[in-house]
Order: structure tokens, then C-alpha cells, then sequence
């Protein structure tokens, strides 16, 4: 009778191919070999495997597989059975002996993996019978071990995934394209404090790379930021909501009655000068002033594509301040400037927003250290080590004329001179260059909300579409 088809009474453990755990294997064959009998979950049966030595003394665990189970056309293209022979690391008697991975052939017999067996020789099967062999208390435990590691993994990842831990995707990604997309706002701050300001956010956008800009409703020259938005309804226009006015020779006062907002405004009816902690606690007022003067923009023609606040006000005074802020943009449908880089420093901000709020990935402003000779080359390195995302630079353009130099008094920053070189970069070739060398794509709010809400209907009317089909 051939070797293959004499059935021992034990059989022992052979090492999966995948360094996976060792299993004991019953004289029956009834537990499944996995990849080291050549198939994955097949039963052997006890006419297909054997124990052997050869004439060396060498264990030997011979796995004889089956044919496959689709014959061909021609029986004499059927394929011959093939041998996985394993030797052994320890006697018959040794408990738990160890398959080494890699089948080995006899000196006496001709074996191929795969291949057809012409004979084999000097072979015998050796004389042991005993009880089955118990499991190594240590393989047990390192199983176990492994078993319990592998569902922890499992548990925290799915954990990560419901909290949000999990890497968040920019707002690019979130907008479908690559991750390694880079978007660009280049937004216009302080509209409507002067005629110098407005004229220069129409010179940055006739040249197409100032694409986006805030106006500050209280302000005097607001009106005529409204009547560019009647003419140009495309233009890109957001809302500088404003609770302070600074030293300057001309101050705004309230949109809302002064009796209203009585700790927001002084004895002439203006806007404060400074903020302070105290002002904060008004939330009641800072709702009643900034509602009055999204109204008036509306009532004015304007339709704002988006809020943001004079100072990062909103942003970066308390939880109670930004959720005036939130609770304005969700109830009139308008994103706010929110940054994920500020998160780290006011963690309300991520608790506050959900995941259809629009968050911009950084902000870019320039320094007030930053002297004029290095102004151009402070926004050529922002841009040239620009991450992937959506982010926004703040700009202050402006004409250093005589209305800008008087408005200010003399302050330099932020002022008529600061606001002029600002204007000049962002309006000059070498940044249209730099834009077109980095792969860097400009993108206005308006872009971003209507690319966001075309997503969602699409992936509604998707989830829709599968639900149908069930």
C-alpha cells in the first residue's frame, strides 16, 4: 500500500505559510490544514495524508492534494496528484512539534510540489500510538493574545470612525477633487471704511486675482459696495460684521438703535473704540446689532455670500460670542470664516460646528513686522510652501492717497501705505506667475457653497437611487 495512503493516528501541527498560529490536527483530518495543505478551510481526509520518516530519520508529514474538482475534456490532460511534504522539528513522541514553512524532497524519492510522484522509497511509517497530543500553553496564550489584539484594533477604529478621529479630509477633498488639490481666496478686507478702499477692491478685481472681498455695513462708503453688488451679481461679497470702530477720524455708529445696544456703543452713539471682556457678555445686544446689520445689506441689495468678523471678533472671543455667530450664518444659510488651524487654540470652534459647515483649512495675513522691502517675498514663500486645502489670504487694499492717509491719522499699520502695497502684489504679474507656477487655483465662496450643495444633492439623489434598487 503507498505511504500517502496509510492514515496515522495523530497527526501534528504544521506551520501555516502566512506564520500564523499553530493548530493541532486530529488522526481524523477533520480540521482544516489552511494554506500550508495547499487549499484555504479544506478538510483532508485520512486516505490523503500521512506520517512518514525517511531513511535519515527525518519527520516527515506528507499532505497528498486533490485533483481539481472541473475534469478536463481529455482524461489524459488530467493534472497528476501532487505531494506537500513538511518535515518536522521534533520526534513522534514530542509534543507540539513545529512544521517547518518550506517543503523539502527525500534523498530516496522522486517528490515535486506540483508535480507527478514516480515513487517513493525506503519510507516507513513509524510505529506510535498514544493519545492525542494537548496545545502548547504558550501557543494557546499567544493566541488568545493575538485574537484579543486583533478585535481591540477593530473596536477603536470603529470607535475613531463615529467620534471623528479619523484624518479629516480638507475642504478640497470635500469639494471632489485630489488630495493634493490647493485653492486659494484671495480676500479683501475692510470695504466701505473709504472710497480708496472700494476703488482699489474694483481695481483687484478687474484684474481677476482679488476675487473675493467683505464690506463693513456700518461704515460710510457701504452704500456703494451695494451698488456694485446690484451691478455685478456675481461678485463674490461677503459681510465684515462689526462691533468695534477704531481710532480713527472718522467712526460709524450702530446699524440698531442706540437704546437698543446701549453697552455696544458710546454717549455719541458710535461703535466702541475697544473691546473688552466685559462687552462680551451681551449677547443679547452683539445679536440684536449684527442682525440689523445683515437686514440692511439685504434691504440694500446685497446679497452676501458669506460672514466673517472685523478683528476675528466672533471667532476668537468666547463660545458665547461664536454661537451668536453660528446661530446668524445657519439662520440666513451663509457660511462663516472658520479655520481648522485656529481649533487647537479655541477648541469651541470644533465643538460648535457639524460636518456641513464650511471650514477653511488656514488663513495667510501678513505680519505687522514684516518690513516693506520683504512684503512680496513674505507672500511668494506662503504660496510657494502652500499645503493642499482651501485657504484664505487676507488682504487690505487701498490706495495711499490723501483720503486713505487722513482716515488713518498716520498709523501705520493697516494703514495707507500698508494697504497700497498690499494692492500691489495681489494685482501684479508676478503673482499671477507664481499662481499658474505652483498649480494654485483661485476660488471664491460663492464656488464653494454652490460646489458643496451640488455634492450633497448628488450623493442624496444617489443613496436614494440604491435604496430604490434593494
Amino acid at each position: 500500500m503507498p505511504i500517502w495512503q496509510t492514515a496515522p493516528q495523530s497527526l501534528w501541527s504544521v506551520r501555516r505559510r502566512q506564520s500564523r498560529v499553530t493548530r493541532s490536527l486530529p488522526a481524523s483530518g477533520g480540521q482544516s490544514l489552511g494554506n500550508a495543505a495547499g487549499s484555504r478551510n479544506r478538510r483532508i481526509p485520512r486516505d490523503r495524508c500521512a506520517h512518514a520518516c525517511d531513511s535519515n530519520g527525518r519527520n516527515l508529514t506528507i499532505l497528498k492534494q486533490t485533483r481539481p474538482t472541473r475534469r478536463p475534456a481529455d482524461p489524459r490532460n488530467r493534472p497528476p496528484l501532487a505531494l506537500h511534504v513538511f518535515e518536522l522539528q521534533g520526534g513522534p513522541k514530542q509534543q507540539n512539534s513545529v512544521a517547518s514553512d518550506v517543503p523539502i524532497s527525500l534523498n530516496s524519492a522522486r517528490i515535486g510540489l506540483g508535480g507527478r510522484v514516480s515513487e517513493i522509497s525506503n519510507v516507513s511509517a513509524p510505529a506510535y500510538e498514544g493519545k492525542r497530543q494537548s496545545a502548547n500553553p504558550a501557543v494557546v496564550a499567544l493566541t488568545l493574545a493575538g485574537a484579543i489584539l486583533t478585535a481591540v484594533t477593530k473596536a477603536a477604529k470603529r470607535i475613531a470612525a463615529r467620534m471623528g478621529w479619523r484624518r479629516k479630509k480638507t475642504l478640497s477633498e470635500r469639494l471632489g477633487y485630489g488630495s493634493d488639490a490647493r485653492f486659494l481666496i484671495v480676500h479683501a478686507d475692510d470695504l466701505g471704511i473709504a472710497r480708496s478702499v472700494n476703488s482699489a477692491f474694483i481695481d483687484g478685481l478687474a484684474a481677476g486675482l482679488i476675487n473675493s472681498g467683505s464690506v463693513m455695513v456700518p461704515c460710510p462708503w457701504f452704500s456703494e459696495i451695494a451698488a456694485l453688488s446690484r451691478s455685478h451679481p456675481g461678485a463674490d461679497i461677503g459681510l465684515h460684521l462689526t462691533l468695534t470702530s477704531e481710532k480713527v477720524k472718522k467712526r460709524w455708529a450702530s446699524v440698531a438703535s442706540p437704546t437698543q445696544v446701549p453697552s455696544l456703543v458710546d454717549q455719541d452713539g458710535c461703535l466702541l473704540e475697544r473691546w473688552t471682556p466685559e462687552n462680551s457678555n451681551c449677547a443679547l445686544e452683539i445679536e440684536i446689532e449684527l442682525r440689523a446689520q445683515i437686514e440692511r445689506a439685504y434691504a440694500s441689495g446685497l446679497l452676501p455670500t458669506h460672514l466673517d468678523s472685523h478683528q476675528f471678533r466672533l471667532q476668537h472671543s468666547g463660545a458665547h460670542l461664536f454661537a451668536v455667530y453660528l446661530k446668524l450664518a445657519r439662520e440666513y444659510h451663509l457660511p462663516i470664516l472658520v479655520s481648522r488651524e485656529w481649533f487647537s487654540r479655541f477648541p469651541y470652534l470644533r465643538t460648535s460646528i457639524n460636518r456641513h459647515d464650511i471650514v477653511l483649512d488656514r488663513i495667510i495675513m501678513i505680519r505687522g513686522d514684516v518690513t516693506p522691502e520683504n512684503w512680496a517675498q513674505f507672500y511668494r514663500r506662503a504660496l510657494e510652501s502652500l499645503p493642499p486645502g482651501v485657504t484664505q489670504v487676507l488682504v487690505h487694499p487701498g490706495h495711499d492717497d490723501e483720503e486713505l492717509r487722513d482716515f488713518f491719522g498716520g498709523v501705520s499699520a493697516w494703514g495707507a501705505a500698508w494697504r497700497e502695497r498690499d494692492l500691489n502684489f495681489f494685482t501684479s504679474d508676478e503673482f499671477r506667475t507664481l499662481l499658474a507656477e505652483q498649480n494654485i487655483q483661485l476660488v471664491t465662496w460663492r464656488e464653494i457653497a454652490d460646489r458643496l450643495a451640488s455634492r450633497r444633492r448628488f450623493l442624496i439623489w444617489t443613496w436614494h437611487r440604491q435604496m430604490g434598487q434593494r
